[in-house]
């Protein structure tokens, strides 16, 4: 089965091979478990709702004698994302719903290719990906994980530090940083540090919408600062992969920001 996404991008789900529409020598080879992966989220696009963990779990590991974890998924996702960005796409193609799974985003547009249009040709290169193994992952040196802590710690501060300079900065001087204004959720107007493309909306509005569930007040000239940021540090990525901030700030007459209530949060558990 080939499908088209976007009007950019071939999928054929027998190699798993992700090709240019105007350049068949441009592709990129995913591995089984991604493949079977994307292919999932496609055949699942139209109901509505995320593909859970464990549907993924079954259906792409389990039914072909493997063993899943969570560390593999987020691997898997990342290989598509990777894969998906270098051919043009955005990574947000692919949306994270914390606790629940994922699905491609609404804005995608997938069709089914011509039957009469041949596959790109592709010659697999030898030893490209190591064999996947059915072995469940080894414990981690506790040293290792004393790093990890210490890194998440100065990741946060670091965090904390640069949000609130760019809000400080921004007030200072109009021409260093700008607040863009995203959307309005009860009374609480929403900005954020960067312009929210369309294919991000849907993940913004998301995460938002359960930061605020404790119905926070935005009366007396307050205002909600977000951010989401991909955490890359490869020794914390299959644990934490995406960290949102979440800022209540007050506006007062004269412009400045002050009463900040900063709110982090980690998604540890998501996939």
């Amino acid at each position: 089965m080939k499908y088209i996404i976007n009007s950019t991008v071939a999928f054929d789900t027998t190699e798993y091979l992700l090709t240019l529409v105007d350049d068949a020598n441009t592709s990129v080879k995913l591995s089984n478990s991604a493949g079977r992966v994307l292919e999932e989220l496609i055949q699942y696009r139209g109901t509505g709702e995320p593909v859970t963990r464990e549907h993924l779990f079954a259906n792409v590991w389990s039914a072909h004698g493997l063993n899943p974890s969570n560390g593999n998924l987020n691997q898997q996702v990342s290989i598509i994302r990777k894969g998906l960005t270098s051919l043009g796409l955005d990574a947000s193609a692919i949306v994270t719903f914390p606790k629940r799974g994922l699905k491609l985003n609404d804005q995608l547009v997938i069709s089914f290719a011509e039957e009469d249009i041949p596959p790109p040709t592709y010659t697999p290169a030898v030893n490209t990906f190591s064999p996947e193994t059915t072995q469940p992952p080894t414990a981690k040196p506790s040293g290792e994980k004393k790093n990890i802590n210490a890194t998440l710690i100065l990741l946060m501060v670091i965090a904390m530090l640069l949000t609130v300079s760019m809000a400080y900065i921004y007030y200072e001087d109009d021409d260093s940083q700008k607040l863009y204004f995203f959307s309005q959720i009860n009374l609480c107007k929403i900005y954020t540090f960067h312009p929210i493309s369309e294919l991000e909306k849907d993940d913004y509005n998301l995460r938002i919408t359960e930061a605020m569930t404790e119905n926070i007040d935005c009366t007396n000239n307050y205002i909600i600062i977000f951010s989401k940021m991909v955490i890359p540090y490869h020794l914390i990525q299959n644990n934490i992969n995406v960290r949102t901030f979440m800022a209540k700030s007050r506006r007062e007459d004269n412009g400045y920001i002050s009463h900040y209530l900063n709110f982090f949060f980690y998604n540890r558990d998501e996939i």
